[in-house]
C-alpha cells in the first residue's frame, strides 16, 4: 500500500547524509550500496553494505544500520511481490503444483530483514525504522477481517484517492466505508491520515483518538495524536499519548518524540538505554554464550530459571531464586548481584533495583523485541507503574 512506503521513503531521504567519519574505501562501498538501491538492485546493495558493517567499529553506527535496514525491507517485499505474482499464475494454470511456502525467496528475505532489524535495535538506540517493522512483521495482528464487501469497496477508492493526494476525496470514501461498518480500523485511522496531510491538527487528533480506542495496540494512533496535539501545542496531551504509547509498545520513534515533548515543556528525558553485546534470552531458542562479562551471568540465568517459566518466559512456578516474575528481570538481577558491573554503565540499573524499578528499566528503558511476550503481560498489569517510573526517573 501507499501510505506505509510513504514512510519508509522519507526515511530514505533521512538516511542520505551520513556524520560519522569513514574510511575512504568504506565512503565508495557505502555510496555504491546508494546507487544500487536505487536501481532496485536490493541483493547488491545488502552485500555491498554488509562489507562495510564487517567492520567492528561500524557495528554501533546508526546511520549504516539505517541504510541496512531500508535496503533489507524493500528487498523483502519486492521479493514478496514476484513471488506472489507467480503463485498465483501457477495456481490459475491447468497443471498441478506443490508448493513449499518456507521455500520460496521472500521468506528467507523476511527472516533476514527481521534478524538485521532485531540487530539494529541491540546496536542503537535511535532505530525507529527497525523498530517499526519489527512492529509490523511480528506484533501488529490482522484487523478488520469481517468488514463487508461494499465497506472494503469504499475504502479501496480511499486509498486510490489518497494515493493521488485528494485527501478530501479520500475522507469522503473512508466515511463511507465506516457507514458500512463503524467499527472499520482501517477506514477510521485513514480519516486521521489524510486529515493530517491537509494540517487539519484538530480533526486529525479526533480521528486518531477514534482509532486508539477501536484498536488501543495499534501504533499509529499513538504517534498520529502525538504530532497532532505537537502541532497545536498541546504538550500535555502530546506527553500522555506518548507515554500511552509506549505503555501499548515501546516503540523507538515514540522514545524520540518523548525527548522532543519533555523539551518544549522545559524539562529533560533520558531513556537510560546502553547498547548490548548480546540478544536478550529466549526461551524456545539455543543462543550462544555471552563472551565477556558481566553478560556471562546474565545467559547463564536463563539456565537457573527456565524450568519454572512458561513458554514466553513468565515465572508461573515459585522459586526460591527470586520474587521477580520475568525471565528477562531475573536475568537482569542475577548479572547486578554478580558481577561488580561498571558503575558508568550499570549505575543506573543499580540504582532502579534499589529504588523498585527494575521491572521498568529492563522492559521499558531496555525494551527489545525478543522479550515482547514478557513486556506485554508486564504492561497489561502495570501501566500506571510504567507512567510513574517514566515520569519520575526518566523525565527531570
Amino acid at each position: 500500500m501507499f501510505k506505509p512506503l510513504a514512510a519508509l521513503f522519507v526515511g530514505l531521504l533521512l538516511v542520505t547524509g551520513l556524520s560519522a567519519q569513514y574510511a575512504a574505501a568504506d565512503v565508495k562501498k557505502i555510496e555504491k550500496s546508494k546507487e544500487y538501491f536505487k536501481k532496485a538492485k536490493y541483493d547488491k546493495a545488502v552485500s555491498t553494505l554488509a562489507k562495510v558493517q564487517a567492520n567492528p567499529s561500524y557495528y554501533y553506527d546508526n546511520s549504516i544500520w539505517d541504510l541496512r535496514v531500508l535496503y533489507e525491507y524493500f528487498r523483502y517485499k519486492t521479493q514478496y511481490q514476484t513471488d506472489m505474482k507467480e503463485l498465483i499464475r501457477k495456481i490459475n494454470s491447468p497443471k498441478t503444483y506443490t508448493v513449499d511456502l518456507n521455500k520460496l525467496k521472500f521468506v528467507q528475505y523476511k527472516m533476514e530483514m527481521i534478524g538485521q532489524c532485531k540487530l539494529a535495535t541491540l546496536f542503537c538506540e535511535k532505530q525507529s525504522l527497525a523498530s517499526s517493522i519489527l512492529f509490523d512483521e511480528l506484533i501488529s495482528t490482522s484487523t478488520d477481517t469481517a468488514v463487508s464487501d461494499e465497506a472494503k469497496t469504499a475504502y479501496r477508492q480511499g486509498d486510490e484517492e489518497y494515493s493521488q493526494e485528494n485527501w478530501s476525496a479520500a475522507i469522503k470514501q473512508y466515511q463511507k466505508a465506516l457507514r458500512e461498518d463503524s467499527t472499520y480500523y482501517n477506514a477510521t485511522v485513514s480519516i486521521g491520515m489524510a486529515y493530517e496531510e491537509m494540517e487539519e491538527w484538530e480533526k486529525a487528533a479526533s480521528w486518531y483518538e477514534k482509532s486508539k480506542r477501536m484498536q488501543p495496540g495499534r501504533l499509529k494512533p499513538y504517534s498520529g495524536m502525538v504530532k497532532a496535539y505537537s502541532k497545536l501545542k498541546r504538550w500535555d496531551d502530546a506527553y500522555n499519548a506518548c507515554v500511552d504509547g509506549i505503555i501499548a509498545y515501546p516503540d523507538n520513534s515514540l522514545f524520540e518524540e518523548l525527548a522532543n515533548i519533555c523539551e518544549k515543556q522545559g524539562k529533560s528525558f533520558n531513556r537510560h538505554w546502553m547498547s548490548r553485546t548480546i540478544l536478550p534470552n529466549r526461551m524456545s531458542t539455543n543462543q550462544d554464550p555471552a563472551q565477556k562479562d558481566p553478560w556471562t551471568y546474565y545467559r547463564t540465568a536463563k539456565d537457573k530459571i527456565v524450568d519454572n517459566c512458561n513458554d514466553d518466559g513468565v515465572i508461573n512456578r515459585e522459586s526460591e531464586l527470586t520474587n521477580q516474575k520475568y525471565m528477562e528481570v531475573y536475568s537482569w538481577e542475577y548479572m547486578l548481584k554478580k558481577d561488580d558491573t561498571d558503575e558508568k554503565e550499570f549505575g543506573f540499573a543499580r540504582k532502579m533495583e534499589k529504588e523498585g524499578f527494575l521491572d521498568c528499566f529492563v522492559f521499558v528503558s531496555m525494551y527489545h523485541v525478543n522479550f515482547r511476550e514478557q513486556y506485554t503481560d508486564f504492561s497489561k498489569n502495570n501501566a500506571e507503574r510504567i507512567r510513574t517510573y517514566i515520569s519520575t526517573q526518566l523525565v527531570k
